[in-house]
């Protein structure tokens, strides 16, 4: 298998990652993208599925199916061969938008900002159950995930003037006029796309455990009634499985995206080594989380799974019954508890 060298971050450093790195990446676009698309397959085959609360599952699956796919025909495949830059213009293109990846992490950064959409609508759900039915309509959830995706859009263009065709005709990423350009951007990046969403998701599951840890709920329509046991352990059981997805985001992402703000602000990295590596590949596995999730998580998309996929091996053996410990999760048909389910999204770093 040939390597690619490249200008990069470094300068005229030339990256030679061992073939195990390219091997593990497509192994995890391959996964990525089935599980991903099952997703998307098993939510619009199935009519109960297909809620206001799903799509936003469905939105977050498309961005991890582009993510994995991505990961395949985009940073596989550039790294892992050699490909002759084209001449011209066709060659500053080429480095910018295809070299550079700019799309696979437009894709991440947007399954961020769909992950806090996802979380933020639990949180509006039990915190706010009086308001919740003005908040969650059509326009406003395909308002929101086109802000994610368009503001997803406008930061990584923000980094595609750093890329270009060198005069020997390699491209480079990442080189900065100014090294304080490469630090503002590098710290504008690290909080906006990480940092940030950390804090909005730690605050949001501290509000949404609060809230169900009173023994009183305040339900949709004004009257207050003492909660069912049932209630409290589905409703405690989307907040388990919230702190579960943030801290599976947490392990994966911050390495790397504490990897890309050293990289901008001077610190040295090196990029041949066994631990960069590995945190750049634990990154990447983040975006086949979302489906494993689903499946050992979930009793009604397992059910709705198996009826796609194995519908012959289910036919006779899954009926349509129900228990109440899954009414929190993938249904979207009830309020109370909050339908809605977090999922682990990939993050915005650029290593």
């Amino acid at each position: 298998m040939t390597t690619y060298t490249n200008i990069s971050e470094a300068g005229d450093y030339e990256i030679l990652m061992p073939p195990y790195i390219y091997l593990t990446e497509l192994v995890f676009g391959i996964v990525g993208t089935l599980g991903n698309l099952s997703v998307i397959i098993v939510v619009l085959s199935t009519a109960k599925m297909r809620t206001l609360t799903n799509y936003l599952i469905l939105n977050l699956a498309v961005a991890d199916f582009f993510v994995s796919f991505l990961l395949i025909v985009n940073k596989y495949v550039t790294q892992a061969f050699y490909i002759p830059v084209p001449g011209g213009s066709a060659g500053i293109i080429y480095c910018r938008l295809y070299y550079s990846a700019v799309f696979f992490w437009v894709c991440i950064k947007a399954s961020t900002f769909n992950l806090l959409l996802m979380t933020y609508e639990t949180y509006v759900a039990v915190v706010h159950p009086l308001v919740y039915p003005a908040y969650r309509t059509k326009r406003n959830i395909i308002s929101t995930v086109a802000v994610s995706w368009i503001l997803s859009l406008l930061i990584e263009l923000v980094f595609v003037q750093y890329h270009g065709k060198a005069d020997d005709g390699d491209c480079y990423l990442f080189v900065y006029s100014e090294p304080a350009v490469g630090v503002f951007l590098g710290v504008f990046n690290f909080v906006v796309t990480f940092l940030l969403p950390m804090i909005l998701l730690a605050w949001a599951c501290f509000k949404i455990q609060r809230r169900l840890g009173a023994k009183i709920s305040n339900i949709g329509d004004g009257t207050s009634i003492p909660q069912s046991e049932t209630n409290l352990r589905a409703r405690r059981r989307v907040v388990k499985t919230l702190y579960l997805v943030i801290l599976c985001y947490a392990v994966c992402w911050t390495p790397d995206s504490f990897l890309f703000l050293c990289v901008n602000v001077g610190v040295s990295v090196e990029y041949t080594a066994t631990y960069f590596n590995a945190l750049v590949l634990l990154a990447f596995a983040n975006s086949i989380l979302n489906p494993i999730i689903y499946i050992f998580k979930y009793r009604q998309f397992r059910m709705n799974f198996l009826r796609t996929f194995c519908w012959c091996l289910t036919k006779n053996s899954i009926g349509p019954k129900s228990t109440g410990q899954d009414s929190a999760s993938m249904t979207g048909g009830r309020t109370n508890p909050p339908n809605v389910v977090p999922a682990v999204a990939g993050r915005g770093g650029h290593i």
